[in-house]
């Protein structure tokens, strides 16, 4: 299958991006060598032919044939595997409150793998309507932030993943590279080892690390999920994606710990002031493009429930309804509290 792969590149591209430069390369260096040198025009053909570019042009030509290899392979090696989605239904299935981090770039989360891991978070919100589940985004650079304000960079996708969000009622908030670093500042020693922010081999200089290193050597350990489970149990997933492979890994109770307490530094980060578990809109990343626009509704389960008992009533108490009359209460309390 990769050699049909590159056989289709090869016949699309190989004239274009290689031959065609390669060959007017090639020909413009020994026009310009024998105007220079003032050589018999008659030489011109002998020596373009000559053993020396032959060698520069199959050098050349070897070299574009390894990139193409190694990107194609790199490209194609799209997996996901079938117990990765089954870590994620089981963890998902007793759930209650799902709090995630958003590592990767804006453009990632529009790659079909990424599609499928949200597509299994939204059926749970889907299914159970008291599940609750919010997402921040971590920028590492500032260029990562300025790139959210050209249509042809980051802007686009940062409007679609907002416009996912809205049309699902999660919230999404989003923190600058300097109080991402605040935050893990303020993490303990311990739970800086324990969450991989660097290297095992330089415990012995931690803070000079946190603080001249790039965020991005750092960051990238930080695409997470704690999960609350109806029992009161936490655990957390790990999930890591490497450009078309994506790899989930469960945490249990204990190992979760220090997951947990940069979820409780986020939120405390995120959160409103008067200890409501609601974005400010200082971070509400569905603010940052339309400042007036409000963000997600959140409906209580005890709304929804008393509204779909009033329809239900209002219909006579005949039964085999529940699930519509649950939907249209949603429906109409979310359009009630929009207009």
């Amino acid at each position: 299958m990769l050699w049909k792969i590159l056989f289709r590149i090869f016949r699309r591209h190989l004239w274009l991006h290689l031959l065609i430069p390669l060959f007017m390369g090639s020909l413009f260096n020994a026009f310009v060598s024998h105007w220079r040198l003032r050589h018999l025009w008659r030489q011109f053909w002998h020596d373009w032919g000559s053993a020396e570019n032959l060698l520069f042009a199959a050098g050349v030509g070897l070299t574009y044939l390894v990139i193409i290899y190694y990107q194609t392979k790199k490209e194609t090696a799209v997996t996901i595997q079938g117990n990765e989605l089954a870590v994620l239904d089981e963890t998902l299935s007793t759930a209650s409150d799902y709090f995630a981090t958003g590592a990767i770039g804006l453009r990632e989360w529009f790659d079909p793998i990424a599609q499928v891991f949200l597509s299994r978070i939204i059926r749970c919100k889907l299914l159970d309507p008291s599940f609750r589940d919010e997402r921040v985004l971590l920028f590492a650079t500032r260029r990562q932030v300025e790139a959210l304000g050209f249509q042809h960079l980051d802007g686009y996708y940062a409007e679609r993943l907002v416009d996912v969000h809205l049309s699902y009622g999660t919230p999404l908030a989003f923190l600058k590279p300097a109080e991402v670093r605040e935050v893990l500042r303020e993490l303990s020693e311990t739970e800086r080892q324990e969450l991989e922010l660097y290297p095992a081999w330089i415990p012995w200089i931690p803070s000079w690390y946190m603080r001249k290193a790039p965020l991005s050597w750092m960051i990238r350990h930080l695409d997470f999920a704690f999960v609350t489970h109806q029992d009161g149990s936490h655990s957390a997933l790990l999930v890591r994606k490497e450009g078309e492979t994506l790899r989930i890994l469960h945490l249990d109770n204990e190992q979760s710990k220090p997951y947990e307490a940069l979820t409780k530094l986020l939120q405390k980060r995120i959160y409103k002031s008067n200890g409501s578990p609601e974005i400010n809109a200082a971070h509400d990343f569905t603010r940052y493009y339309h400042p007036h626009r409000a963000g997600p509704v959140i409906v209580s389960l005890e709304e929804i429930n008393r509204r779909a008992y009033e329809l239900y009533v209002r219909r006579g108490r005949h039964g085999g309804h529940a699930w519509e009359d649950w939907l249209r209460a949603e429906s109409e309390i979310i359009r009630m509290r929009t207009l």
